[in-house]
């Protein structure tokens, strides 16, 4: 469940959100902790999930199967995990795995996209901050 009593504290993607869009959006999520060494997803897993990096630190990691892999980004506090596909359902292009403990909060794709379909106003909001935040 996503908390509004302190937006300080809130990840940037839901800063300033109405109350009523980030109770909406708690009951699209789940929190999830990962331990070093353990993957949010790897390439190929089916992309269910928008990850907001709340502590922690991932990697993202480009490779093919059976073959070696290159870091090409770290992911921490602040920072939106997305699926860069332009279909309904994608899959991950590259792999996460924590480097430290990890704290986020998954937001459900599917329940999202059906919450925006509801309310065309959240959709126009959400869709332009993951837009910013994955240029």
């Amino acid at each position: 469940m996503i908390e509004s009593s302190s937006n300080a504290t809130l990840h940037p993607l839901l800063r300033g959100l109405k109350p009523a869009w980030l109770a909406a959006i708690g009951e699209c999520s789940v929190q999830s902790s990962y331990k070093p060494g353990d993957y949010l997803f790897r390439a190929g897993d089916t992309a269910t999930r928008l990850y907001l990096v709340q502590s922690g630190h991932v990697g993202i990691e480009l490779g093919m199967e059976n073959s070696r892999t290159s870091q090409v980004a770290v992911m921490g506090p602040g920072d939106l995990i997305a699926c860069p596909c332009s279909g309904r359902t994608g899959t991950w292009r590259f792999s996460a795995p924590a480097f430290d403990h990890v704290s986020c909060q998954s937001i459900l794709v599917k329940r999202l996209r059906n919450l925006c379909n509801t309310d065309r106003e959240l959709a126009c909001e959400i869709s332009q901050r993951i837009i910013c935040a994955l240029v």
